[in-house]
């Protein structure tokens, strides 16, 4: 009922992704809840609607997750919660998805890749 559709870095701080959801009903909500120290504190944030995205029945809503500068190793981590007639969620099969600093062999500078 939900999925997460594509996620990539949009500049040095922040993940911004697309999900599809289950065209349920009008009233519905898509959060993503996220981490930057393996789920010590979480953070919530809002999915927006995607004006003019409805395909068939699906929705598409998008997110942009910002945070300070990470170490090199650190994972910033995240679910989606789907609230209409119920809460769905889509975990990545109870892996949660993940974007982890790495150090960049060709520049050695830090940079994040998608796990």
């Amino acid at each position: 009922k939900v999925c997460l559709e594509n996620a990539f870095m949009d500049g040095p701080m922040a993940v911004f992704g697309l999900v599809r959801v289950l065209n349920i009903s009008f009233h519905k909500a898509v959060t993503v809840k996220w981490t930057v120290n393996d789920w010590s504190t979480a953070n919530e944030t809002v999915c927006e609607y995607v004006l003019g995205s409805s395909s068939g029945n699906t929705d598409k809503f998008s997110f942009k997750l910002e945070t300070t500068s990470l170490p090199v190793g650190n994972r910033l981590q995240f679910c989606l919660k789907y609230d209409c007639a119920g809460e769905h969620w889509d975990n990545n099969e109870g892996s949660n998805y993940v974007f982890q600093v790495f150090l960049n062999s060709n520049k050695g500078v830090p940079r994040a890749r998608s796990q």
